[in-house]
């Protein structure tokens, strides 16, 4: 008797359906189990999906969702590309012609750089369209950083073209600082048990002094020098360059004006303009960049970096804070690491980790407005006299409202998103723009968990008082405190030259940090600086002895520091000068023509060479 063959008819179902039930199993799996395959959210094209490239905080995908849902009845909906924003992809995937239909954008050097080579998609067409003046519905110094000049736009045309704008504002954010607070009560409890002194917890109008003070006091060591608690961290040299010139310049442009040239001197600001006070750069007459023009500002701040860690003993160096572990989640790593594991005092970060403060950490906590700078002498002079919160004196006091926000600015910074040239469909693209702005769902929600929305009556309505679905955090973080962080907000400075991409300006900047965490004795004899003791005498008493220091640190290092940047920068100012297309220089047309005369010479031998019978 023959044996049937796989090819009779009633053996082919028990060959086929193993193979359906397997391949059926294993999409399912990857579909639903593992999340391989992206749900169709077009429903077979009942709507237009616009793809959105972000970073990958986990709480994109929620706020995404308030869009989805206000929009179904238009046909529209919004797809998560996470890491879609990615700055060293994104040309690649515009280049290609399938980037994201909106792109966030991260740095204002970027979004230049997008506009420039055609990237991102104008918007003022779409802006207009709706009646949209970005400047009167955004903060202003955040919609500057959207925008570009129109070259060709002259006087009588529609005032809305005078500027270019390419992204709109997405999430904002400013720099705060978060005080473990049950660290702050066991330290003062037994400072006080001790009969030593204790700084008062940060209050609106706090100064860097007051911070290092309370630094100084929170960071904690064993019997053996180990530490087990660090106090704060060093501020960043821009902001604190800016707060310095602001302290040095005033606040009424009237009364600059008026200061004689003596008083120019002794303030630091001799030659400076009031603009060239928190200048990050400027033009000389000859045409070059000079970075940082008010290097008096400059070299106090890197002064006060370097002294926090190694005279005043508030925040670790980079080898101290390696000792220390850290805590998980979005972001967080090395200072934000180690106050969420409840060992470092204070946190100075932007106000988007405030829901990472709310899910991790396990001590009662308190959110503080930045400190404003004012001079040490004048700050020892108060705390001689016993002048504390709200009873200081001065040009630079607490008590008069006319001078307790001097010395005070942040920085405002956050996501930009545009329409990327990929984009099909820019009209409906655009009205998710159009809702980052305007919706007051979407704007409470970043204020909820992802700093604060771009829309200034939204963002001030709800920061200025108690969160009905959190009323325990008004003690964490009182709407007084909200709403003065807002505040003299100031845009971030921006790197103005192409040769920002290739990472020089960075590494001159990290270059730095180990000279300023070295201790003064080397950094003297490094530096060559002449050595002149600086006295913080009035810091001794909320802490362990102090180191000494001298003021020669701050102006090495800040002379060094411009130096290099003013090389770069001009640099940059020589690249973006060169047209497409030039001569070639002296040295290139000489090794053409050897090239060119090599060939033409081989050229002729070989024809000379075939010629011969």
């Amino acid at each position: 008797m023959a044996r049937p063959r796989l090819t009779t008819p009633a053996e082919w179902p028990w060959i086929v359906l193993p193979c359906v039930l397997v391949l059926s199993g294993w999409w399912l799996w990857n579909r639903f189990g593992a999340g391989v395959y992206p749900p169709d959210i077009s429903e077979q094209g009942r709507f237009s999906v616009i793809t959105y490239g972000s970073d990958k905080n986990p709480v994109r995908q929620s706020q995404l969702d308030l869009f989805n849902r206000s929009h179904r009845q238009d046909g529209v909906q919004v797809q998560l590309i996470p890491g879609g924003s990615d700055p060293k992809k994104v040309p690649t995937t515009s280049a290609g012609g399938n980037a994201p239909d909106v792109i966030d954008v991260f740095a204002v050097e970027e979004l230049r750089m997008y506009a420039r080579k055609g990237i991102l998609r104008p918007l003022n067409p779409y802006l207009k369209s709706v009646g949209i003046d970005l400047a009167q519905v955004v903060w202003a110094e955040r919609a500057a950083d959207c925008r570009l000049d129109n070259p060709e736009w002259k006087t009588g045309d529609d005032p809305a073209d005078r500027f270019i704008y390419y992204a709109v504002p997405n999430n904002l954010e400013i720099p705060l600082i978060f005080l473990n607070q049950t660290m702050y009560q066991r330290v003062r409890d037994d400072r006080l048990a001790h009969g030593l002194a204790m700084p008062p917890e940060p209050w609106i109008d706090w100064t860097w002094w007051d911070y290092a003070a309370l630094a100084r006091s929170l960071q904690q060591r064993t019997a053996a020098g180990q530490y087990l608690a660090f106090g704060g961290q060093a501020p960043d040299f821009e902001l604190l360059t800016m707060q310095i010139g602001l302290a040095q310049r005033g606040d009424d442009p009237a009364a600059f004006a008026a200061l004689s040239d003596a008083q120019r001197q002794d303030l630091g600001i001799a030659g400076l303009s009031f603009a060239d006070c928190i200048a990050a750069y400027r033009r000389k007459d000859d045409g070059s960049a000079e970075i940082f023009p008010n290097r008096s500002a400059l070299a106090q701040a890197f002064q006060f970096r370097h002294d926090l860690t190694n005279a005043i003993g508030g925040a670790p160096t980079v080898t101290d804070a390696d000792q220390m572990a850290t805590s998980g989640g979005f972001s967080s790593s090395g200072d934000m690491g180690r106050f969420i594991s409840g060992v470092q005092g204070m946190l100075t970060v932007g106000r988007w980790y405030l829901g990472q403060i709310r899910a991790n950490v396990a001590f009662d906590w308190r959110m503080n407005r930045m400190p404003r700078w004012v001079p040490y002498a004048e700050w020892a002079r108060w705390q001689a006299a016993g002048m504390g919160p709200g009873k200081r004196d001065g040009p630079w006091g607490d008590a008069d409202p006319a001078t307790r926000l001097r010395g005070y600015g942040c920085f405002i910074g956050g996501r930009l998103s545009g329409l990327s040239s990929s984009c099909r469909q820019p009209e409906k693209a655009f009205s998710f723009l159009r809702f980052l702005i305007e919706n007051p769902s979407f704007n409470r929600a970043l204020a909820i968990e992802d700093g604060f929305g771009a829309n200034v009556a939204i963002a001030r309505d709800y920061l200025g008082q108690v969160d009905p679905d959190r009323p325990d955090e008004a003690v964490s973080r009182p709407p007084a405190v909200e709403l003065a962080a807002l505040d003299r907000l100031h845009r971030r400075p921006v790197w103005p030259w192409d040769n920002f991409r290739d990472g020089k300006r960075k590494a001159v900047q990290e270059g730095l940090e180990p000279t300023i965490n070295a201790a003064a004795k080397p950094l003297r004899a490094a530096t060559g600086a002449e050595a002149r003791p600086v006295d913080y005498a009035a810091l001794a008493p909320y802490g362990p002895p102090l180191m000494p220091t001298h003021a020669g640190i701050g102006e090495a290092v800040s002379a060094s520091f411009a130096a290099k940047l003013t090389r770069l920068a001009n640099e940059g100012e020589f690249q973006n000068r060169q047209r497409s297309w030039q001569w070639p220089s002296w040295p290139t047309l000489a090794a053409l023509m050897v090239v060119l005369g090599l060939g033409g010479w081989l050229g002729l031998n070989a024809l000379a060479g075939k010629a011969k019978p």
